[in-house]
């Protein structure tokens, strides 16, 4: 199952806070268990949601904010409404004022640096209380700084930070410095342009392994990032097109096009048999059946409504399909809240 576009949206794997200037003049109160005071909180947490929303949105040509959230208005609602709780959690060490500090940082980001996940430390997940084996929901309530949290599951595990060769099989994550690798789901260091790949060592995020045989390993490179660059969707001897911007490469010698929208829900999506790309609205996900290429658009389930890891229907951001039954894919969609991790 995908969200939006031919491939899961990677802008912001990294859940990176960003700041498009403006400052909160509340003051800031924090509690002995390390939450902040709820009107602080939600100050800081309202600059954040703005600032991240349209920077994801600027960084991403408007593409990210389509296939992610219905509107920019929505986006900024409910990333206010997870940042809160995150704030809000049983010894957590995050704080209004460190996240007001992150903000301040990713204010001179490059989009560079904000599309391929590169996060700044003073954003990275700060000590918690929580000791290691504990129950978590959020990284900055663990003393380790890293919440072990598998992927349809609504609470983790406080454990040490992940280390390169780690299994991220079950979480799909690595923390914050390293990337879950896809083939062999262990953590790797984030490949740079130029390091090698082949398909058992891929490129991640803005980048295309250009050049690999079944012999021979290729060499990351930059994914072509304009409106008719020229592009390789074989990646043979150019870079495939950077889907998080909006675009596909189409025909052969290729050039990169602008991924397109269907219209309304039930419509067809992903990869069409004409070669064209199809992504769903913000509050839809595509689903593509195991094997196929194209599928077709479902709305996204509310907050506690019924949803499907598999067969859709996914869950409208940031809240995540918790599966119900052991080894199952229905489930019930959450937003994250430590407050439930008992």
């Amino acid at each position: 199952m995908q969200r939006g576009s031919v491939c899961a949206t990677l802008i912001m794997a990294a859940g990176l806070l960003s700041s498009c200037g403006s400052s909160s003049s509340a003051a800031i109160v924090t509690h002995a268990d390390g939450g902040a005071d709820a009107g602080a909180a939600a100050a800081a947490c309202r600059t954040l949601a703005q600032a991240r929303c349209q920077k994801r949105d600027s960084c991403s040509l408007g593409f990210y904010n389509k296939t992610t959230y219905p509107d920019l208005a929505t986006c900024q609602t409910r990333e206010q409404a997870s940042c809160e709780r995150s704030l809000s959690a049983p010894s957590t060490g995050t704080s209004a004022q460190k996240s007001l500090a992150c903000a301040a940082a990713l204010q001179s980001e490059g989009c560079d640096a904000i599309l391929a996940g590169v996060t700044p430390d003073v954003c990275l997940p700060p000590a918690g209380a929580t000791a290691d084996g504990a129950p978590c929901a959020f990284s900055g309530q663990c003393q380790t700084g890293y919440c072990s949290l598998p992927k349809n599951a609504a609470c983790g595990t406080c454990a040490s930070q992940p280390v390169v060769g780690n299994s991220c099989a079950l979480s799909g994550s690595c923390g914050a410095t390293l990337v879950c690798e896809s083939v062999s789901e262990t953590c790797v260091v984030a490949p740079k342009p130029g390091d090698a790949c082949d398909k058992n060592h891929p490129c991640q995020h803005d980048l295309s392994c250009v050049g690999a045989t079944q012999t021979v390993q290729g060499q990351c490179v930059l994914q072509a990032n304009a409106l008719g660059a020229a592009c390789d969707a074989k990646r043979k001897t150019l870079p495939e097109c950077d889907h998080s911007l909006g675009f596909y490469c189409d025909g052969s010698p290729g050039k990169c096009a602008a991924i397109t929208f269907a219209a309304s829900n039930g419509e067809a999506c992903g990869t069409l048999a004409n070669a064209s790309v199809v992504a769903c609205p913000g509050s839809a996900t595509c689903v593509v059946p195991a094997g196929q290429t194209e599928g077709k658009c479902v709305a996204d389930a509310a907050d506690g409504g019924a949803c499907d890891t598999v067969n859709g229907p996914a869950c409208a951001r940031p809240a995540r399909c918790v599966v119900t039954t052991g080894g199952g894919t229905a489930g019930t969609c959450r937003v994250l809240d430590g407050s439930f991790c008992k």
